[in-house]
């Protein structure tokens, strides 16, 4: 036995000082074996089908990173961590399937069905109500990144108001490419908000239009409230419906009058968001038809934003408010996570309404075999057993060469062949290549 460890692993008379372990055509060997074992391993990975990145138990996985993610960051910043509920995941499960069901990526159906009737039909009976959209594949962490740079869809992952959440994600197609849909359902539940209500003010009641991301809120209080965006709609879905800014008052005249302000109206039927591919990033066109008092009016999209400027008058008495922007992002960084813009209109004297704009043609982002093969490193569970497993052998063999190495070097050093180092350390730099992609 000592004898043949001597004949492999150290360097003497007897081996020609060239032990066998380290042998130009058994180094040979071990690469190829190791090398052809990482490309079967992310071949395999890069030929699975995207059904198997949505299936029910890796959906539950995302769900929950993404509820932990949400309350990290509200415990980061001074907020109440949001209670699970079992009916607003079934109520985002519904919205998801529904978008999926049916092709569209909306606050509102094709059928009209807006968040209060998934929450409806959930059982879920609300004090306030809330809604995030996405689309595209993902992992957890990519898809709330792209939630956090949007200031609207932020503002509902922060908003005191509400206590409860709920996630649902499912797949399906839009314009003919697979994606994946995902809602998150935020609330307070009516027993829960009648326990608070002597402590916390609620928001006021709004009329409210039927655009995507308008933000559903609470019944009437004595209170105006902030309008946060990037939530569902709850009431009529005619458009176009006034959206009545209530007894926002301006300053007094001479007279000592009260100015009332004029209501504003959105039409949501021809107000949209365009793109087009441009040298150095993205074109995007935003317009929004609008009927009333409007001070400024600005679209944000993802951490950018711009103003909207006014154009013609149409019979009807809406007019064009417009803009067009470059933006520093390739289309696949635009929608690699598909989010709504948001419209912020301000009235020289009220409350600032914050709705979205939908996207015309967005593109759907499917993973490249890089993002596929990292992607399924992070959500999938058998994947990622089986990547760290191969990790562990790769381990094992760095070491065995590196000790097998200093063997090599620090016994019968003069008398080393140096191509037999040489090539030794080639193998460890292919082990430690191995490891880390």
């Amino acid at each position: 036995m000592k004898r043949h460890l001597k004949k492999y692993f150290i360097p003497h008379a007897g081996n020609n000082y060239h032990p066998h372990i380290l042998h130009p055509k058994r180094a040979l060997l071990y690469s190829g074996v190791l090398f052809a074992s990482k490309v079967i391993l992310v071949a395999t990975i890069i030929a699975l089908p995207l059904p198997v990145f949505v299936m029910p138990d890796v959906l539950a996985i995302q769900q929950e990173r993404l509820v932990e993610l949400v309350n990290n960051m509200r415990r980061q910043e001074g907020r109440s961590p949001l209670t699970a509920a079992a009916k607003l995941n079934y109520s985002s499960g519904l919205r998801a399937t529904d978008m999926a069901d049916h092709s569209y990526f909306s606050h509102t159906s094709p059928n009209g069905q807006v968040l209060a009737n998934f929450l409806g039909q959930a059982g879920y009976a609300y004090q306030t109500a809330g809604e995030n959209l996405a689309m595209g594949f993902g992992d957890a962490e990519t898809l709330f990144n792209a939630w956090v740079k949007s200031p609207s869809h932020y503002a509902n992952l922060i908003d005191n108001d509400y206590a409860d959440t709920g996630v649902g994600l499912a797949s399906g197609m839009y314009n003919g490419a697979p994606t994946v849909y995902v809602a998150e359902h935020f609330g307070t539940a009516k027993l829960v908000a009648a326990a608070l209500q002597k402590s916390t003010p609620v928001k006021k009641n709004l009329a409210i239009a039927p655009l995507p991301e308008s933000k559903p809120i609470t019944p009437p209080q004595t209170q105006q409230a902030p309008w946060p965006e990037a939530v569902a709609p709850i009431t009529s879905t005619t458009p176009p419906i006034s959206l009545t800014l209530g007894q926002a008052l301006a300053p007094p005249d001479v007279l000592g009058e009260t100015i009332v302000s004029e209501p504003l109206t959105i039409d949501p039927t021809d107000s949209n968001v365009t793109w087009q591919q441009a040298d150095g990033g993205a074109v995007v066109t935003a317009q929004a038809y609008l009927k009333g008092a409007v001070q400024t009016a600005t679209v944000e999209v993802q951490e950018y934003s711009f103003q909207l400027e006014p154009g013609a008058t149409r019979a009807d008495g809406y007019t064009r408010y417009a803009g067009t922007y470059l933006l520093p992002l390739t289309p696949r960084e635009l929608f690699r996570v598909v989010i709504q813009p948001s419209l912020v209109v301000d009235p020289p004297a009220g409350e600032t309404l914050q709705s979205s704009l939908p996207w015309i043609a967005p593109l759907i982002v499917t993973p490249t075999p890089i993002e596929k093969y990292l992607l399924a490193r992070k959500t999938l569970p058998l994947i990622s057993t089986a990547v760290q497993f191969a990790q562990g052998v790769y381990w094992f063999f760095l070491g065995f060469f590196f000790v097998a190495l200093i063997l090599s070097i620090v016994i019968e050093f003069k008398k080393q062949h140096p191509h037999v180092i040489l090539q030794t350390l080639a193998l460890i730099g292919l082990i430690s290549t191995l490891l880390i992609s």
